[in-house]
């Protein structure tokens, strides 16, 4: 016989060094997820549900996109240029990008100021991948094909971990399952 169980508060990684990460789970069927490893931050949210002593967490679909482009041209160059715009210098060397539909063996490196180069092709789309974020990539279609220099930035949501279906069991005040974004190891959660 299930007996019911109280899962809202907040529970938190534990035995893992040099890394914060944890589920605060609200009385409103909502949640807020965070995970801190050095200077990366990643979120999430949602709403959650629990099904025998399983708590399953979902979110908004995401949007299918983490760049957004926003200007194109034509240059006198051979090459196609693919640029990335940020206040936050720091993460455009973290950006990679293909021109093949992110096929294996494809993908380059953006430099420290946002370009990367490739040799000229036709092109009907860039796709766009954030290191921190190795879940998911994006795919920008191309309208004009007879450019070769196009601009990108990044959408707001860009660190936003989108929950589909994530399961973790509950006992007696803990959470154990696996990571959305580390491992494929079980990790425990405690509440607090």
């Amino acid at each position: 016989m299930q007996t019911e169980f109280n899962v809202t508060g907040e529970y938190y990684l534990t035995g893992v060094h040099e890394m914060a990460s944890g589920f605060k789970i609200n009385d409103d069927n909502t949640f807020n997820f965070f995970f801190m490893y050095g200077a990366l931050d990643r979120y999430g949210s949602g709403c959650w549900k629990k099904v025998g002593n399983k708590v399953i967490f979902q979110s908004e679909k995401w949007k299918g996109s983490d760049f957004k482009l926003f200007g194109s041209e034509k240059t006198c160059s051979d090459n196609i240029m693919v640029e990335i715009h940020s206040e936050n210098k720091i993460l455009l060397q973290y950006v990679f990008a293909s021109l093949e539909n992110g096929k294996e063996g494809s993908w380059r490196p953006a430099s420290k100021d946002g370009m990367i180069v490739f040799e000229k092709t036709e092109i009907s789309k860039v796709n766009l991948a954030m290191e921190f974020c190795p879940e998911r990539f994006s795919s920008i279609r191309i309208e004009n094909s007879n450019h070769n220099h196009f601009k990108f930035n990044f959408e707001p949501w860009v660190f936003e971990y989108f929950f589909n279906n994530f399961c973790l069991t509950f006992e007696r005040n803990t959470l154990t399952g696996k990571h959305p974004l580390i491992g494929n190891q079980d990790f425990l959660f405690i509440k607090h």
